[in-house]
């Protein structure tokens, strides 16, 4: 296992890196899994959008889903994991009624895979994970 420096050509230093993962979280966090009090289920602001207005909440779904994978995409993640990814998204987009938590699948993916190339040269919050 290679526990390389998290430094790559987008990234000057480690911080930069540390910001961009936060950001991806944020987005995962915020689409598929705002904590509701007295509930278990993964409800996020894809899925209340999609409530109010059907149809919407999927393809503003589709569209923060694709502007994470390219965010992700900062992180040399392999093109099969990637790819992995959009499938995950573009699923939950076409079976919209279905809340499946595909940012957060692909969270874990990004998560399990920085774990593996960088080590500890980048903080995971361990709260992401379902």
């Amino acid at each position: 296992m290679h526990c390389g420096s998290v430094l790559n050509i987008y990234f000057k230093n480690a911080r930069e890196a540390q910001i961009l993962y936060d950001r991806i979280r944020k987005i995962a966090l915020l689409l598929d899994s705002i904590p509701l009090q007295g509930t278990n289920l993964p409800f996020g602001l894809e899925s209340i959008i999609g409530f109010i207005v059907p149809t919407i909440g999927d393809i503003v779904g589709l569209i923060l889903g694709l502007y994470q994978i390219y965010l992700i995409s900062f992180f040399d993640v392999p093109l099969p994991l990637l790819l992995r990814m959009f499938m995950h998204v573009l699923i939950d987009c076409i079976i919209g009624i279905v809340p499946i938590v595909a940012n957060i699948y692909n969270l874990n993916i990004l998560e399990t895979w920085l774990k593996q190339k960088y080590g500890n040269n980048i903080r995971i919050y361990e709260k992401s994970r379902n």
